[in-house]
């Protein structure tokens, strides 16, 4: 019974995982760009950090969910 559950939650992970693999590897990728510009220094860290949710903002508006 357990196991059945476990098996069950670890699907739905799974498939959550699948349909949204693209937006995982966006905030993955942008994670790491505004962690090395901050590396670099931290007003062009903060000048990135910026653009980047603003871009993010007018893709969102401009590509709203797909379901």
């Amino acid at each position: 019974m357990k196991i059945d559950r476990i098996k069950q939650k670890l699907n739905k992970i799974k498939l959550l995982i699948n349909q949204n693999i693209v937006e995982i590897l966006i905030l993955i990728g942008l994670f790491f760009i505004i962690k090395a510009t901050f590396m670099i220094n931290i007003i062009l860290g903060l000048y990135i950090s910026g653009f980047i949710c603003i871009a993010l903002a007018v893709f969102l508006v401009k590509y709203p969910d797909r379901k």
